[in-house]
């Protein structure tokens, strides 16, 4: 704006009353000017992130005494039969816990333990000791499961009157049973990847009221690297995720088209889990996450709106009747275009009011997790009606209120991503009774915007951080076991009171 506060009033009233300069000069002390310059074209859609897949990774670790705690829980502890032998006798055995040792090289383990066997035989009931050696490969399925494969088991014992007693199939029948339940054995590992899945897929809404706004990370698929044995067991997973956040909060539907999410609707059909695939190697440790962001300009306009007291933004010092008002933000032509409402009136000698609309055009830039206009000007529409009335104001003062009005502290808003996503990645998780529960945690790095990009329909702007992602069982530094839960006791209803008879 090149206002040309030097201009005689005459000039003013002359262009919008159409006054001459050279006849008798008016004896109003108060016009108008009104300023409405042709408005820029602007196209307008649902903001898409259309991110990326990622591939975020998390370090599963079983400890030794997480491991030997599963086995305990859902292999039996022991058994009884019966068998004939000069009649019908009885045998009995139990278990001790089981210990474990680990062989990477042949990713396997063992798992030992002691039988105590009671066997009734003719004239007397032997107590036997029985060693059992198991060895095992655990592995996990596409079905979410911890399972053993390629089992052997093998019972010895030191005791001479083995031979007697194993004529009632002890020796056979602790065998079996062992080899049944530790190749029949299961560690349901989908409920903490279910857990996980409807976590990412659940919009994280951040709060930037009146805006509204989402993150969301779309789990896609599952995989795991190859298992190391290591004083327990350890694999590195890869979740294959789709991070975006959205303004308006949109998410994926399960036909993959972008639908609108509002805060506090019932959330709508869960995509399937993905089934975990294995994978010959995955690369652990700190992981770079980037997250696109698609802003709709209706959310930015919302936005910069809360800069406006009361609705007006009253911008100079020299007039301090004038104000704008009414601010929309929308794209044209590769560039943000802010189109505000300007009101109030100038005072210099008359009073002059004023009213219309100016449009002002620039690129955004990031510093420093700022959304800034450096470039911010009138467009040449807005420009040209200016210099038609010599309105006394100061172009500089009008564009620096917009871009303090446009200029974002994006901090607080990341620190709301991070804790969110945080939050959602946190978990403890139940997976056998009497066992204690699975934990995850992360470690999110510093958040930082990278660059932005200009849209016709929206915003686009890319973040990125770092993190490490990890789950344990145990939880680090609990125990391995937990008390099992107390039967809850049935109550005993009271016997009826007797009837009273009316007197």
């Amino acid at each position: 704006m090149r206002i040309r506060a030097s201009l005689a009033l005459c000039v003013t009233l002359a262009v919008v009353n159409g006054c001459a300069t050279d006849g008798p000069q008016p004896t109003a002390t108060a016009t108008r000017a009104s300023l409405y310059p042709k408005r820029p074209v602007d196209e307008r859609s649902l903001p898409i992130a259309d991110p990326p897949l990622q591939r975020p990774t998390m370090h599963l670790t079983v400890t030794r005494e997480g491991l030997e705690a599963l086995l305990d829980a859902l292999v039996p502890r022991g058994d009884t039969g019966a068998y004939a032998l000069l009649g019908a006798r009885t045998w009995s055995w139990q278990r001790q816990p089981f210990s474990l040792a680990f062989d990477d090289a042949r990713k396997s383990m063992t798992a030992t333990t002691d039988v105590t066997a009671i066997v009734d035989v003719p004239g007397a009931m032997l107590n036997i000791t029985m060693k059992v050696k198991a060895d095992v490969q655990p592995v996990l399925t596409a079905h979410h499961k911890l399972v053993l494969q390629a089992v052997t088991v093998k019972v010895s014992s030191d005791d001479r009157r083995m031979r007697l007693a194993d004529t009632a199939g002890l020796v056979a029948h602790v065998e079996q049973t062992l080899l049944e339940k530790l190749t029949g054995l299961q560690v349901d590992l989908q409920p903490a990847f279910l857990g996980l899945h409807q976590k990412l897929a659940a919009p994280l809404f951040l709060p930037l009221e009146p805006a509204s706004a989402c993150f969301t990370l779309d789990l896609r698929a599952l995989e795991a690297g190859p298992t190391i044995l290591a004083d327990g067991l350890e694999k590195e997973l890869a979740l294959t995720v789709a991070p975006s956040l959205t303004m308006p909060c949109t998410a994926r539907g399960v036909d993959g088209s972008a639908v609108v999410v509002v805060e506090g609707a019932p959330p709508g059909p869960l995509a399937p889990l993905p089934p975990l695939k294995n994978s010959s190697g995955i690369e652990g440790g700190p992981f770079a996450l980037r997250i696109p962001i698609a802003a709709g300009y209706d959310e930015l306009q919302k936005a910069m709106g809360m800069a406006f007291p009361d609705g007006k933004l009253f911008f100079s010092t020299e007039q301090p009747h004038l104000f704008i008002t009414s601010p929309e933000v929308f794209a044209a032509g590769g560039e943000v275009v802010v189109r505000v409402r300007i009101g109030g009136f100038v005072e210099q000698g008359v009073r002059v009011d004023v009213d219309g609309d100016l449009y002002l055009a620039g690129k955004p830039t990031i510093r420093d997790n700022f959304l800034e206009f450096p470039d911010l000007r009138p467009t040449v529409e807005t420009d040209q009606a200016l210099l038609k009335v010599a309105l006394a104001l100061k172009e500089q003062a009008l564009v620096d209120a917009v871009k303090k009005a446009l200029r974002l502290d994006l901090s607080a808003r990341l620190a709301t991503v991070k804790q969110k996503l945080t939050d959602a990645l946190t978990m403890t998780i139940s997976l056998v009774d009497g066992v204690a529960p699975l934990c995850t945690s992360v470690e999110i790095g510093r958040v930082a915007v990278d660059d932005i990009a200009v849209h016709d329909p929206y915003l686009r702007a890319t973040v990125s951080t770092t993190a490490v992602f990890s789950a344990s069982l145990p939880c680090p530094g609990a125990p391995a076991t937990v008390p099992m839960p107390a039967p809850v006791a049935q109550a005993t209803p009271a016997p009826p009171e007797p009837a009273h008879t009316a007197q």
